[in-house]
């Protein structure tokens, strides 16, 4: 009777293993290949934490906060104008539905949300 117990439990482990990787596999992660993450960038420029957050302040950071250095989601888009499709001039950016913490979550992977729709977008850089 012990032993049906344990082989119902390692099936239904088995099962919920496929289930999820089944769900990853239908629904594509939006995460892009492992790169540097908002924070560990500004760190690199010899930025503090109080750069953006403030005093104490945890959690996201508001998009005029990250405007207040990058100027205008015009002037980041110039700055990524050699990425093809180029992800800060797009219909989203251009419409103001999007905050940059959207794509930029600071101490974690950045997330492309444009391949929630556009699931066939490859990014590539032309130098």
């Amino acid at each position: 009777m012990k032993m049906n117990g344990i082989f119902a439990a390692v099936v239904s482990l088995m099962l919920l293993t496929g289930a999820t990787l089944y769900a990853q596999q239908a629904h594509p992660v939006d995460k892009v290949a492992k790169t540097p993450t908002t924070a560990e960038l500004h760190i690199d420029m010899g930025l503090q934490c109080e750069s953006c957050h403030g005093d104490g302040k945890k959690g996201p950071v508001d998009s005029d906060k990250c405007l207040e250095c990058h100027k205008s989601f015009a002037a980041v888009a110039v700055k990524t104008q050699d990425m093809k499709p180029n992800p800060h001039a797009n219909h989203m950016v251009d419409s103001g539905e999007l905050e940059c913490t959207q794509c930029h979550h600071g101490h974690e992977q950045m997330t492309v949300i444009c391949l929630r729709c556009h699931q066939n977008f490859t990014f590539h850089r032309h130098k």
